[in-house]
């Protein structure tokens, strides 16, 4: 399965984020300008218009690779939501070195992590495969859909889900591409590195089914 382009990953920690300020000292100006400087966010609210929700847009992180990426923070009372386009890797190392950072600059002796971790990773993808052929088992439904609309029908996409979440795994026609492209979105509440495995997975096992076929 080919990487087109990663269209967004994102990374959510939740912990109390007043830990990062244990003893409530007035802190906010300062690090609202800190902040800013630091990762050279170019789209901030003013400090007046600060809340339980704040964001920052089109900042500048340097990874350990001395790759330079952009990154977007949103900061709330229960945790920290980061976004990228390289991968939840590089979301996680964001966070960790922002909360390492403003964790040394309060003169905080203890490592802070998180109690719950989230992830979402979203794709653009190429097959050597048409997936919808892997559906031949539907072809009846499909037909009769057909007939039903007027106008012919294929099987656009597959999800995978658990019960608390409906969807954590799916993998569908990218919109205004031709079908014969084979250019698919994919999204999966998974690390970046464990979305691509299973892509590589599905396009390994449907793929023989395909030729079987």
């Amino acid at each position: 399965m080919h990487i087109v382009k990663v269209q967004r990953t994102r990374a959510v920690w939740l912990f109390d984020t007043e830990e990062l300020n244990p003893r409530g000292r007035s802190i906010i100006p300062d690090l609202f300008d800190q902040l800013i400087k630091r990762y050279r966010f170019r789209q901030y609210p003013k400090v007046d218009e600060l809340s339980g929700n704040t964001k920052f847009r089109e900042g500048r992180f340097i990874l350990r690779d001395r790759s330079p990426i952009e990154v977007a923070l949103e900061m709330y009372g229960d945790g920290l939501i980061v976004e990228t386009r390289h991968s939840t890797h590089a979301c996680d190392e964001f966070l960790g070195e922002l909360v390492l950072w403003i964790s040394m600059a309060h003169g905080i002796q203890r490592e802070i992590s998180p109690r719950r971790r989230s992830y979402i990773s979203e794709l653009i993808v190429e097959a050597n495969f048409d997936i919808s052929k892997a559906l031949e088992p539907l072809r009846s439904f499909t037909d009769e859909i057909s007939k039903i609309v007027g106008v012919e029908q294929v099987p656009t996409g597959m999800y995978w889900g658990i019960e608390s979440r409906l969807v954590m795994f799916s993998i569908e026609r990218r919109v205004d591409e031709p079908f014969a492209a084979n250019r698919y979105f994919s999204t999966a509440a998974l690390p970046t590195d464990q979305h691509i495995a299973a892509l590589d997975a599905f396009e390994r096992m449907y793929g023989q089914l395909v030729e079987a076929s």
